[in-house]
């Protein structure tokens, strides 16, 4: 995992993970690469604000499938939802700057 890059005006930073990059925003410390999937990739994380360990998922070219994008969106209903100890707690949730974003 490459370290991150800052952008001065911005509250987000990036770094890659493999070949994938991630923006997210400065209050989280990319820790390792967790895992990859068919639909993206996941990292731990620290996040410097709450003072926790966290886990990033991102999921690369969502609206590129329709299947896709509706999986996405279903497991982000049922966590924002589910509340257990043996199920991750849904912490935030990133939405694109823009609507032509190229991700």
């Amino acid at each position: 995992m490459a370290f991150p890059h800052d952008h001065q005006k911005s509250r987000k930073h990036q770094f890659t993970l493999g070949q994938t990059l991630l923006k997210v925003d400065k209050k989280y410390t990319p820790i390792k690469a967790i895992g990859r999937g068919l639909y993206g990739v996941v990292c731990y994380a620290f996040n410097r604000e709450m003072n926790e360990k966290v886990a990033i998922k991102k999921i690369s070219n969502i609206f590129d499938n329709l299947v896709v994008a509706v999986r996405a969106l279903r497991e982000l209903k049922i966590l924002m939802h589910v509340k257990h100890e043996n199920i991750i707690e849904l912490k935030d949730a990133v939405i694109p700057d823009h609507r032509g974003f190229n991700d």
